[in-house]
This record gives C-alpha cells, sequence and structure tokens, in this order.
C-alpha cells in the first residue's frame, strides 16, 4: 500500500510541472494561464506564440510525463494497478498542477504518454473516435475530443480480452481492471472538456439568436 501511495505521489508532482508555461514565459515572457484560451498545454501554447516548436515541444515533453511515470512505476513496484494509479494521477497532475494553483491543461498528451506505453490499442480506439467525430459530425478540436474520451471506454467494453492481452506493452490487465483504469482518466480529462464545451454552446446559442 505505501508503494502504490509513493508512486501517486510522485506521478501527481511529475504530471504537476508546467511544460507550457515555463517554456511559453521564457518565450514571450508572460502567463499562459492568462492568455489564449488559458489552457496550460500545447495547443494554447502554439496558439499564443505562433512557434510550431514551442508547440510540439510542450506535446512532446507533456507526453513524456506520462510515460516516465508508468516506467517508474513499473521498474519499482511492477504490478499492473501501480502503472494504473502512475497513469491516473500523472494525468491528474497535469489538469490540476499543485504548483499554477490547480490550473492546468486538458490532459490529453499526458494520457496519450501513458496509453502510448501501457496499451498503445486504448490510444488507437481514441484517436479513431476523434477522426469520426471530427470529419463526420462537426470539425471542432474540443467536440471531438470530448466525444471520443466518452466512447472509447465504451469501446474497449466490447474488446475481447486477448484483444486487450496482445496489445499490452509492460503488462497485462484484466479487462475489468483496465476499463476502470481508462474510465478514470477519461473522466478526469472529461472534466477540464466541460468549460470550451459550454462556452461553445453559448456562442452557438448566442449565433441562432
Amino acid at each position: 500500500m505505501f508503494n502504490y501511495i509513493l508512486i501517486s505521489v510522485f506521478a501527481y508532482l511529475l504530471g504537476s510541472i508546467p511544460f507550457a508555461y515555463i517554456l511559453v514565459k521564457r518565450a514571450l515572457d508572460k502567463d499562459i494561464s492568462k492568455i489564449g484560451t488559458g489552457n496550460i498545454g500545447a495547443m494554447n501554447s502554439y496558439e499564443t506564440t505562433k512557434s510550431r516548436t514551442l508547440g510540439i515541444s510542450v506535446l512532446i515533453l507533456d507526453a513524456l510525463k506520462g510515460i516516465v511515470a508508468v516506467l517508474v512505476a513499473y521498474v519499482f513496484v511492477s504490478t499492473h494497478w501501480a502503472l494504473a494509479l502512475a497513469g491516473i494521477f500523472v494525468v491528474a497532475g497535469h489538469d490540476f498542477s499543485i504548483y499554477m494553483k490547480f490550473k492546468g491543461g486538458r490532459g490529453l498528451a499526458t494520457a496519450a504518454g501513458v496509453f502510448a506505453i501501457v496499451n498503445p490499442m486504448f490510444l488507437g480506439i481514441w484517436g479513431l473516435l476523434f477522426l469520426a467525430v471530427w470529419f463526420t459530425i462537426k470539425k471542432n478540436v474540443h467536440i471531438a475530443s470530448a466525444s471520443a474520451t466518452m466512447l472509447s471506454p465504451l469501446m474497449l467494453y466490447y474488446l475481447p480480452q486477448s484483444a486487450l492481452d496482445s496489445t499490452s506493452l509492460l503488462l497485462q490487465f484484466p479487462k475489468s481492471d483496465f476499463l476502470i483504469f481508462g474510465s478514470i482518466v477519461c473522466f478526469v480529462i472529461l472534466v477540464k472538456h466541460i468549460e470550451p464545451l459550454m462556452e461553445l454552446s453559448k456562442n452557438t446559442n448566442n449565433f441562432d439568436k
């Protein structure tokens, strides 16, 4: 139990490192949480600086937080629940950074890093759902992201255990445990999509009037 607590705290503190804030502060001497959308992530970093290099750098560093958290859990504890806790808390740290008064990003890049090393199939499912919503419903990144995040656990529910086992990279998860893990990460991500979706809805209603 103590090892799980340590892994969770480490993952949260690692996830809390606000790379977008640090890099934008160095580039523009501005607080990214107060410019653009206020989101402390790769997209707002790019949009506020117009620098692809900076945006991509933030994206990679945020994804690496997820990868490192999971690898540390694997090396020092090496149970599937340790990996799950590391994944959940590193995303929570990114979204609600203790260093930024619990502000943060939306967790997509960090979660991508987590699932890229735990089970890339889940990441692939999310990506396919994102593209499906983007091209068939409405080309809006928040709608596509939120829809893919909500639907991914549902798609996972119908996958056989053998498919999950064959695509696991570090440790195999019982499907029920992986479903819990994936659903919690998706919930944390969805929480940070509520505000932009509400803003989009308000703007749409105002336009209709």
